[in-house]
């Protein structure tokens, strides 16, 4: 049967642009504490050691240096996350930091020609519950279609700042204090800022590196992007985007506009929605691609082999069972099994299912190769079918498989009743062989870099399964 390959995409695409949006990716707010702890806890450590700017200024007669300026201690501030409905901007709120920094000093004091004097040495600088406050905004990147973050505002305040000076005279003692206070907030404060945009441009070359095309291999390819701005409901953000798997050359993926319905409230960290079209367009590349089609043969059985030869004695021997064979000695059965339309999935909050439908050629070989077709047969197959997600793909697994057998040749009811038993048993292996095999290397889902998906569970909708999943940073991926 001749395909139009266009017409069954654009079908299936349509269907898809008008009823729901394939793709949602929610970060709740558990995944951004998560987030926020891991990147606390590592640009802290990289805080100790780093110098800050050397400071020089005169102000009222007395003019000042510090040289050698550093952070020498840091203890890992409290956080506070805030998501701001129905914005795109999540407040982020860092407390109770303590610094302390090392730095050489100098001064030269002159009132007048008669009143000098100088001083040098060095210093310790406790900084006592030091504050950050920033805002981060999440937006679509209109030429990557991928997710982008813009730092909005930065600001920092500080408490109590002591200096260890000693052996110096009181008044200027005071004076220094004044005066390199309001340095050292200052050049502190640009540090810290510094630190959070360093930290949101790695993050947004994390973001840039993700693949919008996933090569799934045997010429097939997974193409995600986003459709629409983030925005932050329930405590969470959402990426709106299209999903499609695609054969090679052959992308005709628009990008949905659709608003997915929202899910249930979730423990988790991370929840990606994906539409029942957009695991059809894989299971329709894979009939496009004629993958879903099987040849039974005795190379494909391994110890089995025998069952199809017309000679088995042990077991079940599928070529006893079958009609219309001819009457040798040596020779063995064959099936030249092909889907004939493109299977569906179909999710209900309650069960996946689908339903694929097979012609069958039964064929027969004889001992000089000569091959003659016996039988042939349509097959109406209901699958039942379990989703999983592992290693950051979604797997199907068909779990049962109830075939409606309806043959073309007029058969003998007895004739009928033993071949729906060998085909019975033979379709067992087109379930392993062909659909749990490919349902198995499934769909990839993009991945950020030393992030892991992990502790996951899958929930079904009407129309869309949801991955729910907690997410570990690991440095050493």
């Amino acid at each position: 049967m001749r395909v139009n390959y266009f017409t069954v995409r654009m079908l299936m695409l349509l269907v898809c642009w008008q009823q729901a949006t394939c793709l949602k990716i929610s970060i709740h707010e558990r995944g951004f504490n998560y987030a926020a702890d891991v990147l606390i806890s590592r640009y802290s450590k990289t805080l100790i050691g780093k110098p800050l700017i050397d400071l020089e200024e005169e102000k009222e007669g007395l003019r000042y240096k510090l040289t050698n300026v550093k952070i020498t201690n840091f203890m890992k501030p409290t956080f506070d996350i805030n998501l701001k409905e129905g914005t795109s901007t999540i407040a982020v709120y860092l407390g109770n930091g303590n610094f302390e920094i090392s730095t050489n000093w100098n001064y030269r004091y002159r009132k007048n020609r008669f009143i000098r004097f100088s001083d040098s040495g060095s210093t310790i600088v406790s900084i006592i519950n030091a504050a950050i406050s920033v805002d981060f905004d999440f937006q679509l990147d209109l030429n990557t279609r991928k997710p982008k973050v813009d730092v909005v505002r930065c600001d920092a305040s500080f408490g109590d700042i002591n200096f260890n000076f000693r052996g110096i005279k009181g008044w200027i003692y005071s004076l220094l204090t004044r005066f390199l206070s309001s340095s050292i907030e200052n050049s502190l404060k640009k540090t810290l800022c510094d630190v959070v945009v360093t930290t949101v441009d790695k993050v947004n070359q994390n973001f840039a590196s993700l693949e919008t095309d996933i090569s799934m291999g045997n010429n097939l390819f997974v193409y995600y992007s986003l459709t629409t701005a983030p925005i932050i409901r329930s405590r969470a953000i959402e990426f709106m985007g299209a999903s499609c798997v695609y054969v090679s050359g052959e992308k005709q993926c628009p990008q949905y506009k659709h608003q997915m319905q929202n899910a249930d409230p979730t423990n988790k960290m991370i929840s990606i929605s994906i539409s029942e079209e957009s695991i059809n367009s894989y299971i329709s590349s894979l009939f496009l691609s004629q993958q879903l089609n099987y040849y039974v043969a005795k190379k494909n059985f391994g110890k089995d082999l025998k069952i199809l030869d017309v000679d088995c004695k042990k077991g079940l021997c599928a070529a006893a069972l079958f009609p219309n064979l001819p009457d040798v000695e040596e020779g063995s059965l064959e099936l030249d099994c092909r889907v004939t339309e493109s299977p569906k999935i179909h999710i209900s909050p309650s069960a996946v299912w689908s339903d694929i439908i097979l012609e069958v050629v039964t064929k027969f070989r004889f001992a000089n190769d000569t091959l003659i077709d016996v039988l042939k047969t349509r097959l109406e197959l209901k699958l039942n079918v379990n989703i999983t997600f592992s290693d950051n793909v979604l797997k199907f697994w068909a779990a049962n498989m109830k075939p409606n057998i309806k043959f073309m040749d007029d058969l003998e009811e007895n004739d009928k009743e033993r071949a729906t038993f060998a085909f019975n048993l033979l379709f067992n292996r087109f379930r392993s062989n062909v659909i749990n095999k490919k349902g198995n290397e499934g769909i990839p889902i993009p991945k950020l870099n030393k992030i892991t998906l992990e502790d996951s569970v899958i929930v079904l909708k009407d129309r869309f399964v949801i991955i729910q999943s907690d997410a570990k940073y690991a440095e050493q991926l």
